[in-house]
């Protein structure tokens, strides 16, 4: 069968449909659907219209157990509209006629298809909305990402410029006081220099070219020489007092 947009698989098990033979017939039926049940969605169980007294197999006990235990869907279309059977009530769904039960079968798959088409709806409603969510919080954390680098930039830029601006003084300063220390260690050299210290009526005793120190470094007879700030003198020790 096919519908507007859909296609219908189906497989006929023909059952006689009335008289003493009935019961047997449309419960093999069953068993022969039952061994293959994976490959079906529901079934139906159909006829013609008929007399009253045609539709007394459909009150059997053992064709409603059948029916209410089978693992399918049943749906039951056996052609009479005032009168319900047991096997009605204990199917799944009971329309009058076969042709209602294709139609009841076709508005199922079409109210299937409307729920599927209204959850893609919401699907993609909820995937947009998510979707600008987080591109609008993406921006906004672009943005303030952006604000906080550049002010941050900003700060170190300022102290980047505050330590150019303070850094010839720096310098200057250092250089000065570096300067300042050079001048006061030539000066301590220049006071601390032999020929200073000679002039200020100090002199040095050498022997064999060697500073004395210490009185206990000499004996009589040593020849020393004796340096002044414009001069020396040669000499010869004649007595030693320690």
């Amino acid at each position: 069968l096919h519908g507007s947009r859909f296609r219908f698989s189906l497989q006929l098990f023909p059952a006689i449909m009335q008289g003493a033979q009935a019961e047997e017939s449309i419960i093999e039926a069953f068993n022969l659907i039952y061994d293959k049940c994976q490959q079906f969605d529901a079934v139906a169980v159909i006829r013609g219209g008929g007399a009253t007294s045609d539709l007394n197999c459909f009150d059997s006990y053992l064709l409603a157990a059948n029916c209410a235990q089978f693992p399918l869907p049943v749906i039951t279309g056996i052609g009479h509209e005032k009168d319900n059977s047991v096997l009605d009530i204990v199917a799944h769904t009971r329309v009058k006629t076969p042709t209602a039960a294709a139609s009841f079968l076709l508005d199922s798959v079409l109210g299937a298809e409307a729920k599927l088409i209204t959850a893609e709806t919401g699907i993609f409603r909820q995937v947009n909305n998510r979707l600008l969510t987080e591109r609008n919080r993406l921006l906004t954390y672009s943005s303030s990402l952006s604000i906080h680098v550049n002010r941050l930039c900003m700060t170190h830029k300022s102290r980047i410029d505050k330590v150019a601006q303070q850094l010839p003084n720096a310098l200057n300063s250092y250089f000065s006081r570096q300067q300042h220390q050079l001048e006061l260690a030539e000066k301590t050299l220049e006071l601390a220099a032999p020929e200073n210290i000679l002039k200020k009526g100090y002199s040095l005793t050498l022997k064999n070219g060697k500073i004395i120190k210490s009185a206990s470094l000499l004996s009589a007879g040593d020849e020393i020489s004796t340096r002044f700030s414009d001069g020396s003198t040669v000499s010869i020790v004649k007595k030693v007092n320690v």
